[in-house]
C-alpha cells in the first residue's frame, strides 16, 4: 500500500491518517510549511486522490468513514492574484473540512474554504466552491445542493 502513497511536506507539518479500508490508484499529498492533513478512520478511495495545501498554515480535515471515487482537494492556489488598484492579494488559501461519512463521487474537486457536512454526497465531476450542509446531496459545476435530508450506505440494498 505504501507504494501508492506519495507525500511532499514542508517543515512542521502534521499528518494523521487513520485506518484505510481501500486505497485506489494513488494518494498524493502536497503541503507547505505548518500545514495539517487529517484523514479519519475508514477512509476509502477507488481512484486517485490529491490533497493540496500550497500555502503555509492551511489545513485539510477529512472525517471518518469517507468514500472518495477520485478527487482533487485544494486548500490553496498555486499562484497569487492581486487587485490591480490596491496591490492586495485576493486569493488567500483557506482551510477545508469534510465531515464524517461523506461520499465524493468520481472526479470531484473541492476548493479552498469549503465545509462539506457529515453524511453528504457530492456527485461525480462536481466542483464544490461553497459549503454543503450535512445530509445533503450536491452536484454540478459549480456544485449546488439538489436535495436535503438524505443518508447513504455503501451497500447496494
Amino acid at each position: 500500500m505504501l507504494d501508492r502513497i506519495f507525500i511532499v511536506a514542508g517543515n512542521r507539518c502534521k499528518i494523521e491518517i487513520g485506518t484505510i479500508r481501500q486505497l485506489g490508484e494513488k494518494l498524493s499529498v502536497y503541503l507547505a510549511d505548518d500545514c495539517t492533513l487529517t484523514i479519519g478512520d475508514g477512509y476509502s478511495c477507488t481512484g486517485k486522490a490529491n490533497f493540496t495545501a500550497h500555502e503555509q498554515g492551511r489545513s485539510i480535515l477529512i472525517g471518518r468513514d469517507c468514500t472518495i471515487g477520485s478527487a482533487q482537494i485544494w486548500a490553496s492556489d498555486m499562484h497569487s492574484i492581486f487587485d490591480t488598484e490596491t496591490g492586495v492579494r485576493i486569493n488567500r488559501g483557506k482551510n477545508i473540512t469534510i465531515g464524517d461519512h461523506v461520499w465524493l463521487g468520481y472526479g470531484v474537486m473541492v476548493l479552498k474554504g469549503v465545509t462539506i457536512g457529515s453524511g453528504s454526497i457530492v456527485g461525480a465531476m462536481s466542483c464544490v466552491r461553497r459549503d454543503v450542509p450535512p445530509n445533503s446531496m450536491a452536484a454540478g459545476n459549480p456544485a449546488r445542493v439538489l436535495r436535503s435530508g438524505v443518508v447513504w450506505d455503501s451497500r447496494l440494498l
